[in-house]
């Protein structure tokens, strides 16, 4: 939408609402994680004779690869819990739905007024002012887990999405119109400032564990100072 109120001054919006519907969602993946799956599970490690521990073969009599822990934080199985089985199920289950993790409204409006509009000081009437605001509606960041009996989160809850709050957005400008060289050349400096009120330390969280906790952040852009001078030839 653009309006002019009056010949000095012009406004402009847009707002939209857009929504990505998930569908067919990893069916490739799952497939082929149901073909591997007795491998995996079965795998018999033939070395488990001779490198494991007594203890660990009192254990893991069957010596199965899937569920030994070869010296890291994780077994086979644990890995793929954490790192596929979880995220492919969360994914899964919001099948046919919107993706919670897509903002589904954003704003932008502009403004700009020139002061000939109200004054005729030869210096002042020259100057334009304007800004702008950016807003985007709250995005998912991630989802609540379901505890098991241990309280050890396995699956997530796609119907409790940990939502990072609707986020803001200033811009600014101020701009002068004069001609130079003996009046012949006209010319426009014009002054913007970007994300106004951001001073460059703020993180803004992007991802969070089960339980609520931001677990990864970006860095908000800085505030911004551009100036740029134009010339009509």
């Amino acid at each position: 939408m653009n309006l002019n109120p009056t010949r000095y001054w012009t406004v402009s919006a847009n707002f939209t609402d857009s929504q990505s519907i998930l569908r067919n969602v990893s069916s490739a993946a799952a497939r082929w994680i149901a073909q591997r799956m007795p491998i995996w599970t079965t795998l018999v490690d033939q070395a488990a004779a001779i490198t494991w521990t007594p203890a660990q073969l009192a254990a893991e009599p069957q010596h199965l690869w899937w569920t030994h822990n070869y010296g890291g934080t994780q077994t086979a199985q644990q890995n793929f819990v954490a790192f596929v089985q979880t995220p492919l199920s969360t994914i899964q289950q919001l099948e046919g739905t919107a993706n919670p993790q897509i903002s589904r409204y954003s704003f932008k409006g502009s403004t700009n007024f020139r002061l000939s509009g109200i004054t005729d000081h030869r210096i002042l009437k020259n100057f334009n002012v304007g800004g702008a605001i950016r807003w985007q509606s709250a995005a998912a960041i991630g989802f609540y887990g379901v505890p098991d009996a241990n309280g050890v989160f396995q699956t997530l809850d796609v119907h409790k999405p940990i939502w990072l709050k609707g986020q803001y957005y200033f811009d600014a400008l101020i701009g002068y119109r004069t001609k130079l060289w003996s009046n012949k050349v006209p010319a426009t400096f014009q002054l913007n400032v970007q994300n106004a009120l951001e001073n460059g330390d703020r993180l803004q969280k992007i991802g969070a564990y089960p339980n609520g906790v931001a677990n990864n952040f970006r860095i908000i852009d800085p505030r911004q100072i551009l100036l740029t001078v134009s010339f009509e030839l």
